[in-house]
């Protein structure tokens, strides 16, 4: 059976930085690596999007699976909020 480990992270702030994605995702399991990737889009519109794209690595499948429950109820605690 497929053991997923690393879960890609879209739209992150481009004022996140590294440590912080790492101390975010800490609490979902042991991290093994992060990578992060800066994003531009021009869009129909003519405005530039800008954000950027983390890849978390984690040591068991365990941790992935926790990070995507947690990043999902955190989404919907937002939406509700409207932060």
């Amino acid at each position: 059976m497929l053991q997923v480990r690393t879960v890609k992270v879209s739209n992150v702030s481009l004022g996140a930085t590294l440590q912080d994605v790492k101390e975010f995702f800490s609490f979902s399991g042991d991290i093994l690596y992060v990578e992060m990737q800066r994003l531009v889009l021009e869009v129909v519109t003519y405005d530039t999007e800008r954000s950027q794209i983390a890849f978390v690595t984690f040591k068991d499948s365990q941790g992935a699976e926790t990070a995507v429950l947690l990043s999902v109820r955190l989404l919907l605690i937002s939406s509700i909020i409207n932060l």
